[in-house]
């Protein structure tokens, strides 16, 4: 058993012994996993732990079912530089145990595999969509990449226009 901060992972083997009438053998049968995630241990508030994480002003975990591996991401962002914007909104994201490869391969668990996350959802600004991904990290922290629609105001003089944000860095639970 594997235990991480938003659940556990029961590695099973079966195993078959055999007698041919002179000697045991022993044959190993392939390996399961069962994931169990804890919806207590993953809802809550993170906040911004580096990163332009601390552009992302609110993000809240809600709403974890544990069969289907699904949460809902309630956000609140604000755009870096001046003449900042804020939107918000809410992603449903759907988590996926991997072999760690690529960008992932940093935040494996104790089992080896990486736990990442990815979903698409509304904003409040620009035409209305968010898209969020990112893994599960140790120590209650959550790695994530982030896009967001916003209306970016003008600056003097001018019309309003439709712009995508983006933002990156971990998160940790409060």
């Amino acid at each position: 058993v594997y235990d991480f901060w938003f659940g556990t992972n029961t590695v099973s083997t079966p195993y078959t012994y055999s007698f041919n009438g002179d000697a045991w053998a022993r044959t190993q049968g392939e390996a399961t996993s069962t994931v169990a995630y804890d919806a207590d241990a993953l809802q809550g508030s993170y906040v911004a732990s580096d990163g332009d994480a601390a552009n992302m002003v609110g993000f809240k975990i809600d709403h974890v079912d544990i069969e289907q591996g699904t949460f809902t991401v309630e956000y609140r962002a604000v755009t870096p530089g001046f003449a900042s914007a804020e939107i918000t909104g809410i992603i449903d994201c759907t988590l996926t145990r991997m072999t760690p490869d690529g960008a992932w391969r940093g935040y494996r668990q104790t089992d080896g595999m990486t736990y990442v996350f990815s979903g698409d959802g509304s904003s409040s600004g620009g035409e209305g969509t968010a898209h969020l991904e990112g893994a599960l990290g140790l120590d209650k922290s959550i790695i994530f990449s982030f896009t967001g629609d916003y209306t970016r105001a003008p600056l003097l003089f001018g019309q309003p226009t439709d712009e995508s944000m983006e933002l990156a860095g971990t998160l940790v639970r409060e």
